[in-house]
């Protein structure tokens, strides 16, 4: 498991690099996609969901929409670990997958 010891505003920056269109803000690390209708924002939930339950790591998530909005950080660290970080790309690879038809 990834570690949960507090991460460096510096340390965050070079990891977003990898990351596009996730940003830092308050100690937490948002993004929000937008999906082609309801019925694929439900299905990135899904997977959200999954991936979240597999690192046992659960986000804040809004849905509106095809407009999911994530937010997640660590709470016993008080703001963006490692954790977070390996959640976010995990994120970003489900994210690309096609919802079963």
């Amino acid at each position: 498991m990834a570690n949960t010891t507090l991460l460096a505003d510096t340390a965050i920056a070079q990891a977003l690099q990898a990351l596009p269109g996730w940003h830092h803000s308050n100690g937490t690390l948002h993004k929000t996609y937008l999906l082609p209708d309801f019925a694929a924002a439900m299905a990135l939930i899904v997977r959200v969901g999954i991936v979240s339950e597999r690192l046992d790591h659960h986000a804040h998530i809004v849905n509106i929409y095809n407009r999911v909005e994530l937010a997640i950080h660590t709470h016993t660290a008080g703001g963006v670990t490692e954790l977070d970080i390996a959640w976010a790309h995990a994120i970003d690879d489900v994210s690309t997958r096609q919802a079963p038809q």
